[in-house]
This record gives structure tokens, sequence and C-alpha cells, in this order.
């Protein structure tokens, strides 16, 4: 995780892979032991309505794209959609 000191606040970026489950304990221990006053995240309008509509369960690939997306991460681990690291 890397670390930026801005006035008197401290930023911490935590790079994550979307899709890939193993993400989601990352994601999980960085907040733990950060415990960030706000989190911000790289997510778009469409993912982030998705993931308000999100009713559980697995999601196909929706377009080309993704499938590709998917194939590749397919190389270390099942890839979950939608991603854990926004979702658990």
């Amino acid at each position: 995780m890397d670390e930026v000191q801005l006035d008197h606040a401290t930023i911490h970026f935590l790079p994550v892979i979307r899709g890939l489950p193993s993400e989601s304990a990352t994601v999980q221990q960085a907040i733990q032991s950060v415990r960030p006053i706000a989190i911000g995240l790289s997510i778009g309008p469409e993912e982030l309505e998705s993931l308000r509509s999100y009713q559980g369960g697995p999601l196909p690939p929706e377009n080309f794209e993704e499938e590709v997306y998917v194939a590749g991460l397919s190389a270390w681990e099942p890839p979950v959609k939608p991603p854990p690291c926004f979702s658990d």
C-alpha cells in the first residue's frame, strides 16, 4: 500500500485486481489496519449502479471485453463478479 502525506492528512492507496476473490481479504486487512475516516473507490457510475442493484449470486460477463478480462484472470484463480474488493 502506498502512502502520501498531504498537509495534515495521510492518503493510502491500495491497488487491487478487480474480480479476484483473494483481493477481498487484502482490502479487509488494509481497512482494519489503517481504520480510515473515508474511503474512495476507483469505480465508474455503471459499476456503482450494478453494485447498488446487486441481489447476490454470481453474475456472467456483460460484454466481450469482460469475457477477455475474466479469461485473463482465470490464470490466477476463478474470478467473481461483482468484484469482491468492492462488494465484501
